[in-house]
């Protein structure tokens, strides 16, 4: 009998080079690595289709009750302790995406102004009330602040005030994003623009440009995923597309990578040795910078209901198998707008 994480990490070790071989065979077969002679594309056809139904053959055996046709001694799992190689090149990345602090108590206006910074490029944190907002300040310095007027427990102008008296914020561009706005000096801030509800994002796209706070980049996508060859097919792919990618093989590493410059996305395997990627998502999404970046799942693991509810804060879920990195690019491009990314 075959337990259930045993049968996960056969069907990872059997997929896994399997993927690699379909995904580079694909990036050659459409000739995204160069170009390629006639006879050459038809020989890659053959590998692909040959790949292709050897996927299917193990999807096959996977199913309920094919697992029993195989003996108990297949199911033992490989060792995944060996550093990963480093195969896949890390490219510069330039400076830093702009980091906006979002001070808003209304959830679905604070959500939307997230949703437009975020699909502009910039990483957003949010305060929901001016003592958080302080208190973020205090803990780091933003390229720009968006401030709401009428916070539940002091004005934004108490905010302004105290982030003058303790120097919080010098030069840093203030936005009010309010019902009834208005731009004043207060506490030696200069409060740069202002703008009436409901908001329109392009006015406040602009309003951060005008401020001297431009989305910066270009940020990768992060690919956390301790096999090699699967990680460098996802790179090649996302070359392909205009992407640039960042990969680390570890969960602890790419944390790391993730808070000190905030990814455009993240795309994330999830049988990885130590911390998972289902840990790794949730502490990914406790982090104030982490709690807005796409996450898109990228995993040979069968998953079951409960799994897709403990990955309920992932914007999406592809099966690296047959047709994958299709769909793969097509939850990129869904997720992640190319100038959001490169901008």
């Amino acid at each position: 009998m075959i337990l259930k994480d045993d049968s996960s990490r056969l069907q990872h070790d059997l997929r896994g080079p399997l993927n690699a071989i379909i995904g580079f065979a694909e990036l050659l077969h459409d000739g995204k690595a160069g170009p390629i002679s006639p006879i050459q594309r038809e020989f890659l056809g053959d590998i692909l289709e040959s790949a292709r139904r050897l996927s299917e053959n193990i999807d096959g055996l996977f199913r309920p009750g094919g697992a029993a046709l195989l003996p108990p001694q297949a199911a033992a799992p490989s060792s995944h302790t060996a550093a990963p190689s480093p195969a896949v090149p890390r490219p510069e990345t330039g400076p830093d995406a702009a980091t906006v602090l979002v001070v808003e108590d209304d959830a679905k206006d604070r959500s939307q102004i997230t949703e437009i910074l975020t699909h502009a490029g910039y990483v957003v944190e949010t305060a929901a009330t001016g003592l958080d907002a302080l208190e973020r300040c205090r803990q780091r310095r933003f390229a720009g602040i968006t401030l709401d007027l009428l916070l539940p427990d002091m004005s934004g102008w108490d905010v302004v005030r105290a982030l003058g008296e303790e120097n919080l914020a010098p030069e840093v561009p203030i936005v009010v994003v309010s019902a009834v706005p208005q731009k004043v000096a207060a506490g030696g801030i200069v409060l740069r623009e202002a703008l009436a509800k409901p908001i329109q994002a392009a006015d406040l796209l602009d309003a951060l440009h005008r401020a001297g706070v431009p989305p910066r980049g270009p940020r990768p996508i992060l690919i956390v995923d301790n096999n090699a060859s699967a990680a460098k097919v996802a790179a090649g792919i996302l070359r392909a597309h205009g992407y640039t990618s960042e990969w680390h093989g570890g969960a602890e590493e790419a944390l790391a990578a993730a808070a000190e410059k905030p990814p455009a996305a993240v795309l994330l395997d999830l049988l990885m040795p130590g911390v998972d990627g289902f840990e790794f998502l949730d502490r990914l999404r406790a982090a104030p910078a982490g709690a807005t970046v796409p996450v898109i799942v990228w995993t040979v693991q069968d998953l079951t209901p409960e799994d897709r509810q403990r990955l309920g804060n992932s914007q999406a879920i592809v099966q690296k198998r047959a047709g994958g990195t299709r769909r793969l690019i097509e939850a990129v491009e869904t997720h992640v707008p190319i100038d959001g990314a490169t901008s």
